[in-house]
């Protein structure tokens, strides 16, 4: 395990831990005020699957980044394979929301990097 740590891992779970917050509060929306969201921007059949996996998301992103903070190598792989999920759940939504899907892409994109530059501080590479 490498002795010193990488601005670049603390930002990475900095922003996975806001990426899960935001997620959560989506999702906690679109359960609670529908209204919120115009039926053509849902990507699932109904908003209320639509909060329910946004939901789950949410609250991964924020376990994963908590496993990212004490540099477990399980939190790097699994941060890795969300950020890309998010990162490709967000091109989707880039038709409705253009400016906060390309904010989101590159958000997860500079996770990616932080995450998977920086592995031999998780005792992975």
């Amino acid at each position: 395990m490498a002795s010193t740590k990488s601005g670049w891992v603390t930002f990475s779970w900095i922003m996975f831990l806001l990426a899960g917050m935001l997620n959560t509060l989506y999702a906690l929306a679109a359960l609670g005020r529908r209204e919120y969201f115009p039926a053509e921007g849902v990507l699932y059949d109904a908003i209320s699957s639509h909060g329910w996996i946004w939901l789950i998301i949410g609250v991964l992103q924020i376990v994963i980044a908590f496993t990212i903070s004490k540099r477990l190598p399980f939190g790097a792989i699994a941060g890795i394979t969300l950020s890309v999920i998010g990162a490709t759940t967000w091109f989707f939504y880039m038709l409705y929301l253009p400016q906060s899907g390309l904010v989101m892409i590159l958000l997860y994109a500079a996770v990616i990097y932080g995450l998977a530059a920086h592995l031999d501080e998780f005792g992975a590479a």
